[in-house]
């Protein structure tokens, strides 16, 4: 951190942010045939790799760090800006050059990854225990992802580039993060969601009763038939996996508008007008 507060690199700021900025940007309105051109970009692919990793070095950097005072309230040596500003400007360029790859990936292999910079073990076993703490603690859980960077740095990275960290390993911590809500709740009746679902309407139903739900409470599912009557059984499980099952299956079909396919058969989010409406945007809410 104290590398990048080097005065002397108070001239190199001004037109790195610049060009931050531009080049964000410059990737709302660029299409797919126009960013693989390299003809009509601001920088060419292979330079984009290595502002990319430049852009991605400072933002862990600043993410990585115990005590996010200094990010909070120190200045970029000869600009009027808060380091938090630089977070925010560079995350939002990293996170643009991501999601432009997520379905053609140009990348060379492990670009986004620290795995060789950071011990691994111990991040996980770091972010477990700081978000047991943070479960103990008196603040409120709907925090933003710049609370969470303040709060801790394991999860300031996990939610803010989550890619720097390898899928499989986000799994395990997910679901450390799982066993630790299952633990803490016991398993206890009281806060138990019943829910009412119509054959036919798997997923509307899902959507107008779960949307604002905690998801994480037990979830009791009863199926209806075409009379409205509740069919025979009782939720030992199977029947929410039922219900959870055909619901995945619904709003993942692509012909929803809400994804498209890529040659290798994976969806990413319909970057069309159609798909940003808020009422859809509301259902990328819930599916996450």
């Amino acid at each position: 951190m104290s590398s990048l507060m080097d005065p002397s690199l108070a001239s190199a700021w001004p037109p790195l942010l610049l060009l931050t900025e531009l080049y964000t940007q410059s990737l709302l309105t660029m299409g797919d045939d126009k960013f693989f051109s390299n003809s009509q970009t601001l920088l060419t692919l292979d330079e984009l790799v290595v502002f990319s990793r430049a852009l991605f070095n400072i933002a862990f950097t600043l993410y990585w760090q115990d005590d996010q005072t200094k990010i909070q309230e120190g200045g970029v040596p000869g600009l009027n800006l808060r380091w938090v500003g630089v977070q925010d400007k560079i995350m939002k360029c990293l996170q643009a050059i991501y999601a432009q790859g997520s379905c053609k990936p140009f990348m060379p292999e492990n670009h986004w990854h620290v795995n060789s910079q950071i011990d691994m073990n111990s991040f996980i076993d770091a972010a477990v225990f700081e978000e047991q703490q943070l479960d103990k603690s008196s603040a409120p859980r709907a925090l933003t992802k710049r609370q969470l960077s303040h709060f801790s740095p394991q999860l300031g990275v996990l939610n803010n580039i989550p890619f720097a960290i390898q899928f499989e390993t986000c799994v395990l911590i997910f679901q450390c993060f799982v066993e630790n809500n299952k633990w803490n709740r016991n398993r206890d009746t009281h806060g138990r969601i019943n829910v009412s679902i119509c054959r036919g309407h798997t997923t509307q139903d899902g959507y107008d009763r779960l949307a604002e739900a905690d998801l994480r409470a037990p979830i009791m599912i009863t199926f209806l038939d075409q009379f409205g009557e509740p069919e025979a059984g009782i939720d030992g499980g199977g029947v929410f996996k039922e219900f959870f099952t055909s619901l995945c299956k619904e709003v993942f079909d692509t012909d929803r508008g809400l994804w498209l396919e890529n040659k290798r058969n994976e969806i990413y989010p319909n970057p069309h007008l159609y798909a940003t409406e808020s009422h859809n945007l509301n259902w990328y809410h819930f599916i996450g």
